[in-house]
């Protein structure tokens, strides 16, 4: 079963990466939140990174914000989770007061 779930949730992100190589982030979007919702934790925090970058791109930082911080608990190791919230503080670094992005 959980190999089912990880080729399926690498399916999905894969189609999302080719999304946004087409410069369809709208599809890419999509793609990657289906991850987000059913994949293993990995491709979890994978997707709802990409996910964060695309509202970063939007200019609607306080949904990456969101989003990375999601992918940061969902995260299976410290190092994707560390990654997740070294990306929700460079978001805010420019906006927020020093404590918020403590």
């Amino acid at each position: 079963h959980q190999e089912g779930v990880a080729a399926k949730a690498s399916e999905g992100y894969q189609r999302g990466l080719a999304d946004l190589g087409k410069n369809d982030p709208g599809r890419a979007f999509v793609e990657f939140d289906e991850v987000a919702k059913s994949g293993t934790p990995a491709y979890k925090s994978l997707a709802l990174q990409q996910q964060g970058g695309i509202r970063l791109q939007q200019g609607k930082t306080a949904e990456a914000v969101q989003l990375f911080d999601a992918a940061a608990k969902v995260s299976p190791d410290l190092l994707f989770g560390d990654l997740a919230r070294l990306k929700s503080a460079f978001a805010l670094m420019d906006t927020a007061s020093y404590g918020d992005i403590e």
